[in-house]
């Protein structure tokens, strides 16, 4: 519309004024060339001051105008009255102003043409008196020739006013027509659109009835779309074109019938109807000109501006031709996005609007929804042996089948290869989908013919119920039913299996609860307390054991036994493990620094001793730590971290040795203690399980236990350690014994490293 325009229009910057954009009409009329005109702005053309801008628009406000008068000058130096039309947009995310640009000019000297006619015919009328008085009867006769051509004179000046005004109006209606396309119009689309422009175009035109209607793919029947008639919106309907003004319109692409409309198609019911005597059709075409459509003006009596009445028509065409064009786009994208194009079912975005519209429904009537994912068994060899052309054809089959079987409230999907979807509704307990599904499986596995190649496929099905006990979302109910779909096939297939919500759960929370480690290793929240490790004999502290604690910014610090066992032979076990260990060799050179030498022992989780990777990795920490001394660091496994490989454990503990590192069974006594055990692995120490230490005073079968634990360790030259040390009675009972290193609380309580210096300090 901007580029073919007759009428001169510019894009404004609103601050600067500069002229951002100009279309043809504008070039011409101005008389600068395209370039030349994006360099100017618009305070380089209108000659008004400031002043003058305001009085203006001062005065436009004062009249209730929506247009200014300004005078423009041109190219060539000439000055031309001009009324603006100006509205601000947002073109290409920049707010311009919209303006057009109507030259006035020729009205102005329309008006000084008159005047000097005028004068001319004064000068003549004094003339004929002097020679009236020189010669009556001659001037007689010349004033009267001379009041006849003055009466010639005012008719022609009338009828050229009348011209000028008719083309002005004609000028200022298209002007309008324009302004209100690019500004009421303009956001609107489909029926809104049509709507407005039709109630627009009959009020303005004085026009009975005009509606757009949209043709037929046989291009047989016209559907009306939106219309206006008497002032109000007109209900859509659909005619045959045989017979009918519109069908010669479609093909000679217009029409314009002043009169007499009925009389040239009297078999039209809708012209009789509508009593109409005028006609006005358009056809509106797509981009490779095939009529999309029908824009149709009617009037009870015969149309007098018919040609104002085309010409506003004709500057919609284009218009509406695109909007519908958008609007049939729009309706077949709708149709690919939700529907699949091989069976016709929902496709996996139908399916998720439709799936949470039932299950906010199962909530308002307190009902059972089920959803079924279905998987074809062995559908894959149709495919590879037959053609997927077959294999379609054999989905198409199953799928007419299953949709046959859907009650009308439910819903059947298919989500692409085998894989499909039903919801069934208003379910009042489990076992009401359970007919159903028993009939689902034996109508899939019926044989079915294709180009005369019987197939029989079964079909299994995995089936989810909501609501449930949890809030849960619609796709995590499609990731149930697909386990339990999976679950079906590893029982044997052709059948359903209904979803374990307590296992899926159980699941749930292991997921969480590893990935909220994993996030509370990465954001620095884990921390290593230390408790001291003494003898008890001698009073001197021989090193400490690395405790992991975790910052949890919610639940406070939280002890090893809230977290560890989430991770427990889990990949992530051997993330945190190393992170223990540097960070404890960290602590160990910290420590030296302020004077105080104090071996560490970290707890190593089996799959993490075991991970091929272990040694080396150790290897590289402690050569990144050239501080470190010979068996600064101490790791201590669970006497069960040899079961499963006693040589390959002892040759991981052996790589170990060779680096300085050494061992410590944990909690000796409580698992499979042998003597193979302390035979085979090359460990310095054994811990006392604290079970056996807490309960030695009272019970004398937890004493001899111990008492052949330290005598054990003494046989095969291994020290011996006991936790759980709680009190002073503990301690000289472990003293008699023999075991002279222990750790516990009536030693210290597990402390932060920079608690560490103090209590030593203060150790007694």
């Amino acid at each position: 519309m901007f580029s073919e325009s007759g009428v001169a229009m510019l894009l404004i910057e609103p601050g600067s004024g500069r002229i951002v954009e100009a279309n043809p009409a504008a070039v011409r009329f101005y008389g600068y060339p395209l370039d030349e005109l994006q360099q100017m702005t618009i305070q380089q053309i209108n000659t008004f001051t400031p002043e003058q801008v305001a009085q203006e628009r001062a005065a436009v406000e004062a009249a209730e105008r929506n247009y200014l008068i300004f005078r423009h000058r041109l190219a060539n130096g000439e000055l031309r009255t001009v009324e603006v039309y100006s509205h601000p947009y947002r073109f290409n995310d920049q707010n311009l102003l919209f303006s057009i640009i109507n030259d006035i000019t020729p009205g102005r000297h329309a008006a000084e043409d008159l005047w000097y006619y005028q004068e001319q015919l004064e000068t003549m009328v004094d003339a004929q008196v002097q020679e009236i008085e020189r010669n009556r009867s001659y001037l007689h006769w010349i004033l009267v020739g001379a009041l006849l051509t003055q009466a010639l004179v005012i008719v022609l000046l009338i009828i050229n006013i009348q011209r000028k005004r008719q083309l002005q109006r004609q000028q200022k209606q298209t002007t309008l027509a324009l302004t209100a396309l690019a500004t009421t119009f303009a956001p609107l689309s489909g029926e809104d659109f049509y709507q407005a422009v039709c109630q627009y175009l009959a009020d303005t035109l004085d026009v009975d009835y005009f509606f757009v209607a949209a043709l037929t793919s046989d291009g047989q029947r016209a559907e009306v779309l939106a219309g206006w008639a008497d002032g109000a919106p007109i209900v859509p309907f659909s005619y045959a074109l045989e017979g009918t003004p519109c069908e010669d319109v479609c093909d000679k692409n217009r029409m314009i019938r002043v009169e007499g409309i009925q009389q040239a198609y009297p078999n039209d019911s809708l012209l009789v109807d509508l009593q109409a005597q005028a006609y006005i059709g358009c056809v509106l075409m797509d981009k490779c000109q095939h009529p999309l459509g029908l824009l149709v003006a009617l009037s009870r009596k015969p149309m007098r501006n018919a040609q104002s009445v085309d010409t506003l028509m004709q500057l919609y065409v284009d218009r509406i031709s695109a909007e519908m064009q958008r609007s049939r786009v729009e309706k077949q994208l709708a149709q690919m996005a939700h529907f699949d194009p091989l069976t016709s079912l929902s496709n996996r975005t139908l399916l998720a609007d439709y799936l949470k519209h039932a299950m906010a429904q199962a909530v308002r009537h307190e009902q059972m929804l089920a959803i079924l994912f279905i998987d074809l068994d062995g559908f894959k060899t149709v495919n590879d042996t037959y053609s997927h052309a077959i294999g379609d054809q054999v989905l198409v089959s199953l799928a007419v089948r299953m949709k046959k079987m859907i009650r009308d409230e439910d819903a059947l999907a298919r989500l692409g290869g085998d894989e499909f979807v039903a919801v069934m509704q208003h379910l009042h307990q489990s076992n009401d989908c359970i007919p159903f599904l028993n009939r689902l499986l034996q109508v899939i596995s019926e044989p079915v013919i294709v180009e005369g190649i019987e197939f029989s496929i079964t079909a299994s099905i995995g089936v989810v119920f909501y609501p449930q006990h949890e809030s849960i979302e619609a796709d995590q109910l499609l990731r149930q039913a697909d386990q339990a779909m999976y679950q079906a096939k590893q029982a044997g297939k052709n059948r359903y299996h209904l979803f374990d919500i307590e296992r899926d759960r159980a699941q749930r929370d292991q997921h969480e609860g590893l990935l909220r480690v994993r996030q509370a290793l990465e954001a620095g929240e884990l921390e290593l307390y230390y408790q001291p490790k003494v003898n008890m004999r001698s009073r001197e502290v021989v090193g400490t054991e690395a405790l992991i604690r975790w910052n949890h910014p919610d639940r406070g610090v939280l002890p090893p036994a809230e977290f560890l066992s989430l991770i427990e032979n889990h990949p992530l076990a051997i993330d945190v493990g190393h992170w223990v260990i540097v960070t404890a060799l960290d602590q160990v050179l910290l420590w030296r620094e302020q004077g105080i030498h104090l071996p560490v022992s970290v707890n190593i989780d089996a799959i993490h001793l075991q991970c091929p990777s272990f040694v080396p990795q150790l290897e590289l920490a402690l050569n990144q730590r050239p501080g470190i001394e010979p068996y600064d660091l101490q790791l201590e496994i669970l006497e069960t971290t040899a079961l499963d490989d006693v040589t390959q454990v002892s040759n991981i503990m052996q790589a170990c040795r060779k680096l300085g590192v050494g061992f410590a069974l944990d909690d000796f006594g409580t698992g499979y203690s042998s003597l193979t055990y302390l035979k085979r692995l090359p460990a310095e120490l054994l811990k006392i399980d604290r079970s056996f230490v807490l309960d030695m005073l009272e019970d004398p079968e937890d004493l001899a236990i111990l008492d052949g634990v330290i005598r054990l360790a003494g046989a095969f030259q291994r020290q011996v350690i006991a936790e759980g040390v709680e009190t002073q009675a503990h301690c000289d009972a472990l003293l008699k014994l023999g075991c002279e290193l222990g750790q516990g609380y009536a030693i210290a309580r597990p402390m932060p490293a920079s608690e560490i210096p103090e209590w030593i300090r203060h150790w007694k």
